[in-house]
């Protein structure tokens, strides 16, 4: 059985990416897509009509697609929609519920929100030729997440988690966690996501495909299981003062049978939405020495903490600690505008690990170290302005 993970798809910017449309931005990888016996993509907003647009109090941008974009989910043949990100919650419980009508009456599968904890954590089941496999869909800390008896999406939690995979793996030969998280922009995991990552590895996972960073990460193999730190983004236009690698990330194919293979697929897709395009020749040679150069500093635990000591600096880490918590605050009418994003900065795992490092590096005088790696760390990040110049 194979079955091909593609990266966030958003349509803030592309309400009109309808069915007819899409044929033709999707015209380059269709036949690839085709190729494989189930598709999975990231659905990185609702698609609900404008008189639900009703969002939430949040940190970040509220955004949203249209009922029309599912079009595109169909045109692409996605038999699976996951759903647990920081967006899927952006116009509150009635576009996501609306969201999950519109892909059951399409006959695209969703997973990671729903009404409580428990139905967001629910696995999709795949099956085919007496193989079948699990996927599971999770995502850090952010915005819109259920609860026990409260809709939204299925935050990441290590017990549930654990859970989830033992019930999974009871009737399925192999387990997938679809996790949405990481550090935006930064082209290299913090070490704690990496623990994160390796510990659901642990828990009996056989691979973990993750995406959220907008960039395209490396790829490690843990315990003989492959983990893709992050596929970047599938579709998500953006203008303007567009991020370093914004444009371009790579689909994967997990294979299994015996054992499991992979192949990843490096694409770029125009700025203004109107093509995605696999990467060919020399581009795609440079994209895949590019992953490997990142896939190196993962393997090294030491060199990995000492580039994301340059990340804390570049991203000035140390500064969202300050007067974030004030006595004051216990009353909402006194919150500042941006307290929304001192709550996300300290709940959200990526932005937590952020923090700690970058007060950890200050306590322990390793300051001038980090300057120095984040410079390294400028030369490993894709410009904007030409995606493939690295």
């Amino acid at each position: 059985m194979e079955i091909i993970f593609c990266g966030d798809a958003s349509f803030k910017l592309q309400h009109d990416a309808d069915e007819e449309r899409s044929g033709d931005i999707l015209s380059d990888i269709l036949p690839l897509l085709r190729s494989a016996d189930f598709r999975v993509v990231n659905l990185e907003c609702p698609l609900a009509p404008k008189e639900l647009d009703a969002p939430i109090r949040k940190a970040g941008p509220n955004i949203t697609g249209r009922p029309e974009n599912v079009g595109f989910l169909r045109a692409a043949g996605f038999d699976l929609a996951v759903m647990a990100n920081n967006h899927a919650m952006d116009f509150g419980a009635d576009a996501m519920r609306y969201t999950g009508a519109l892909l059951d009456n399409n006959k695209i599968a969703h997973i990671g929100a729903g009404e409580n904890l428990m139905e967001a954590y629910r696995a999709h089941r795949f099956e085919k030729d007496g193989v079948s496999v699990s996927v599971i869909s999770v995502c850090e800390h952010e915005f819109g997440l259920a609860g026990e008896d409260t809709p939204g999406t299925a935050a990441y939690d290590e017990y549930l988690l654990a859970g989830a995979i033992k019930n999974a793996r009871a009737d399925s030969d192999y387990v997938t966690v679809v996790f949405h998280g990481g550090c935006e922009h930064a082209p290299i995991p913090s070490p704690q996501c990496q623990s994160r990552y390796r510990s659901i590895i642990m828990q009996g996972a056989d691979a973990v495909v993750a995406m959220h960073t907008h960039c395209p990460q490396g790829i490690e193999i843990c315990h003989g299981k492959p983990i893709f730190y992050s596929l970047g983004n599938f579709i998500f236009k953006h203008e303007p003062d567009v991020p370093p690698g914004w444009f371009t990330g790579y689909m994967v194919s997990l294979r299994f049978g015996a054992e499991i293979g992979y192949e990843i697929h490096p694409y770029r897709f125009e700025p203004d939405g109107s093509k995605i395009e696999l990467l060919r020749g020399k581009e795609r040679g440079d994209m895949l020495d590019y992953i490997d150069r990142l896939s190196a500093i993962i393997a090294d635990r030491r060199e990995l903490s000492d580039y994301f000591d340059g990340w804390c600096v570049q991203k000035s880490g140390a500064e969202w600690a300050n007067g974030a918590v004030k006595a004051e605050y216990a009353d909402i009418s006194s919150q500042p505008e941006n307290f929304a994003g001192y709550v996300d900065a300290f709940t959200c795992e990526a932005h937590h690990d952020l923090i700690t490092s970058s007060l950890r590096m200050l306590f322990e005088g390793r300051y001038e170290k980090g300057a120095v790696y984040a410079g390294k760390l400028r030369g490993l990040q894709i410009k904007s302005a030409d995606p493939l110049a690295f």
